[in-house]
């Protein structure tokens, strides 16, 4: 999470290039991450907030991956979904 905020930051004061592969490499790090009983309680998947950015800086191909990740490890996740949608929009 704390990777998540720091991302955020670096993309809101413009930095997004840093940010988007800070928040990349934190989706990808979570990635590798194991459960046993379920996903753990979170409040935004990682590739999902990685998703979002980059559908706002415009690289929507991107922003689509990272949105069919986010859904692969959170099934019918509202967010992604629409995310997804807006990154596969023509």
């Amino acid at each position: 999470m704390e990777q998540m905020l720091e991302a955020s930051i670096q993309f809101a004061a413009g930095e997004r290039d840093v940010a988007l592969k800070n928040v990349v490499a934190a989706a990808e790090a979570e990635d590798k991450l194991i459960f046993e009983y379920g996903p753990p309680a979170i409040v935004k998947p990682v590739w999902e907030q990685a998703g979002e950015m980059l559908l706002v800086a415009g690289r929507k191909p991107e922003a689509a991956d990272a949105f069919r990740k986010a859904l692969k490890r959170y099934p019918n996740r509202r967010i992604s979904n629409e995310g997804l949608k807006a990154a596969t929009a023509l």
